[in-house]
């Protein structure tokens, strides 16, 4: 059988079981092997019986605090130099060699876009219509970020900060992508001037959204495969099978990139209100020392479709994983977006009619209990969350992602 090589970010953990799933899915006719330059969701990969190479360099704590808070907004700079670039295109270059692959598959390793154009391998993107950043600055979808929402920004007219977002969404890819830049004139490649630079290219696999999540446009080779989501293969612990049903029930969830203060101030916020509260934030707290609520339940990771499933509303951050859990539990959404690309996620649910996105200047426990509130009273947006439910589950994710591999990859010859 061809080889297929994973190259997921494995300190995000949509992203590893994203990459798990699509292996697991096309694992009869090819040989699914990952590769990895470090994060605590390793494991994962080698839980599910798939072979790791382990690459370098080893990512730093640093290094990811430096790449979250990049995507979040709150930093400017290149969380690789370039000699580490430098020394990912190698070693990545020796593997390929090696294992001969007829095509590599990555959500957003960026140095696969220098190696595998310059090995002559085919990339396949595996992406979100949020991940097009400058599109969706340029179609007005940014002029809202936290970083244009304080005083005085936010009184500016629309047109003015739409423009501000498009000249903040250059300089920060500007500046991130400069080692990437250096390293791939080295190897003759042109220059990216954007985040779509490198998602457009290779092939543009959308499976983590249906058709009509967005009104983004996309390039004509994009495929659509349906949502796929983060399924952890562990059942719902009893502490929150057996939670009682006195009160409505709200699903608290960040993903694996939320910030600790601003969970523990919704925690903290959810004091004496009239919910019971499934809050799977347990690693994100890490060292943070605070008396947790009577009503909050805090836990480790859970199955989060299944978690969603018990709750009423589902507060989250907007990260792709987090909102289709949500939608296809068929439920309404409190968020408060951590970056410009989860803010584009949550808005279009806000335009479909079963969110309330509350910006970061506006959060606190009065603003979230009272969004919480509406959407409990609200028939309406609830009727809306279960028939974009009913929507989304007639895709067949899985066939659609055997099908596209096999046509593509499965008859052709390697190397």
């Amino acid at each position: 059988m061809k080889t297929i090589i994973f190259a997921p970010i494995t300190f995000n953990l949509s992203e590893t079981t994203r990459a798990i799933a699509i292996a697991r899915a096309i694992s009869n006719d090819f040989n699914c092997h990952f590769v990895s330059y470090g994060g605590v969701y390793e494991s994962l990969i080698e839980k599910a019986g798939f072979p790791l190479t382990r690459l370098e360099p080893r990512l730093t704590p640093k290094a990811i605090r430096n790449i979250y808070a990049l995507d979040h907004g709150r930093w400017i700079g290149a969380p690789y130099p370039a000699d580490a670039v430098r020394q990912m295109v190698r070693g990545e270059l020796v593997l390929y060699k090696q294992l001969h692959p007829a095509a590599v598959v990555t959500g957003i390793n960026p140095s696969n876009c220098i190696s595998c154009p310059t090995a002559q391998i085919p990339l396949v993107w595996l992406v979100q219509s949020g991940m097009a950043l400058n599109t969706a600055a340029r179609g007005r979808k940014l002029k809202n970020m936290d970083v244009l929402d304080g005083f005085p920004l936010r009184w500016l007219p629309d047109d003015m900060r739409t423009k501000l977002s498009e000249l903040f969404v250059d300089l920060v890819f500007g500046v991130s992508a400069r080692p990437f830049n250096l390293v791939a004139s080295e190897y003759g490649l042109k220059p990216f001037q954007s985040m779509e630079d490198f998602i457009h290219s290779g092939y543009h696999l959308l499976v983590t959204e249906p058709s009509g999540f967005s009104d983004l446009e996309f390039p004509p080779a994009a495929r659509f495969l349906g949502p796929l989501i983060t399924r952890l293969e562990i059942p719902l612990p009893e502490e929150v099978l057996n939670l009682p049903r006195d009160l409505p029930v709200i699903y608290f969830a960040m993903g694996s990139s939320g910030r600790p203060d601003i969970i523990k101030h919704i925690i903290q916020g959810f004091k004496g209100k009239p919910y019971r509260v499934i809050a799977p934030v347990k690693e994100l707290l890490g060292q943070q020392a605070f008396q947790v609520p009577e009503n909050v339940l805090v836990t480790s990771w859970l199955p989060a479709l299944e978690a969603n499933q018990l709750a009423d509303i589902t507060v989250i951050h907007g990260g792709i994983g987090t909102v289709m859990n949500a939608c296809l539990a068929g439920k309404p959404v409190v968020a408060i977006a951590m970056s410009p690309e989860q803010l584009i996620n949550i808005e279009n649910l806000v335009t479909k009619g079963f969110a309330i996105r509350i910006p970061h200047r506006e959060l606190s426990p009065e603003s979230l209990c009272r969004s919480i509130d509406h959407l409990l009273a609200d028939p309406v947006a609830q009727q809306k969350a279960r028939e974009y439910r009913n929507e989304i589950e007639k895709w067949d994710t899985n066939e659609s992602i055997r099908s596209f591999f096999y046509q593509t990859f499965g008859q052709c010859e390697t190397k």
